[in-house]
């Protein structure tokens, strides 16, 4: 889940660098405006899977498939101007297309690419999504780092892990990095961030 929020934050930080800072748009736009409100296709809502894969660890050979261990489904809503997140757990048990028994939701991705999550999702869920995006640790990292950082508190438990973490994703990014010296308030890089989103060793996902 804390992947999968560091992911969506990064996608609308870059959005929004974009819409503001490279693409500008015209101060007149009142004309564009009232096409696009009389134009049916750009109100209907739209959906986009983002899929967050472990492409990262500096153990594992490149040839290796690649699981999707955050997968976000963000919906686009123009009529009512709202953009709703729904994170769907990576353990989730589905009916893959092609199995007939039940496998976790990560491996579609494995199996088959985006193409492959995308019809698992669509088959599970009764949806028609068509678009995606993918990104890895790597893409995570620099998007955060891009955005000047982020500022999350970390406990006693997840400083004692974290620096491990930090280490084995400076070496499955390439990207440099420094050790969190003590826990509290920690204004983070991207992947001091990353390695707090992979923080798995102190409790489990009940606790």
């Amino acid at each position: 889940v804390v992947l999968a929020v560091l992911m969506t934050t990064m996608f609308w930080g870059a959005v929004w660098a974009y819409t503001h800072l490279v693409n500008v748009p015209e101060a007149n736009t009142a004309a564009a405006t009232d096409k696009i409100g009389k134009d049916e296709k750009l109100n209907r809502r739209i959906n986009v899977l983002l899929l967050g894969i472990d492409d990262g660890d500096s153990e594992a050979a490149k040839s290796e498939p690649k699981r999707t261990d955050a997968i976000v489904i963000l919906s686009f809503d123009p009529e009512d101007h709202k953009i709703s997140m729904v994170s769907i757990p990576r353990d989730t048990m589905v009916r893959l297309p092609g199995h007939r028994g039940y496998d976790k939701i990560n491996a579609a991705y494995a199996e088959g690419g985006p193409q492959q999550a995308i019809k698992a999702i669509n088959k599970n869920l009764d949806l028609n999504i068509t678009q995606y995006v993918t990104f890895n640790w790597k893409a995570v990292a620099t998007g955060i780092n891009i955005l000047g950082g982020v500022d999350i508190e970390i406990s006693k438990a997840e400083h004692y892990y974290i620096n491990a973490f930090i280490t084995e994703t400076v070496k499955g990014t390439g990207i440099g990095s420094v050790q969190i010296k003590k826990p509290g308030m920690c204004h983070m890089d991207g992947v001091q961030a990353v390695a707090y989103g992979r923080l798995r060793l102190m409790d489990s996902d009940y606790a």
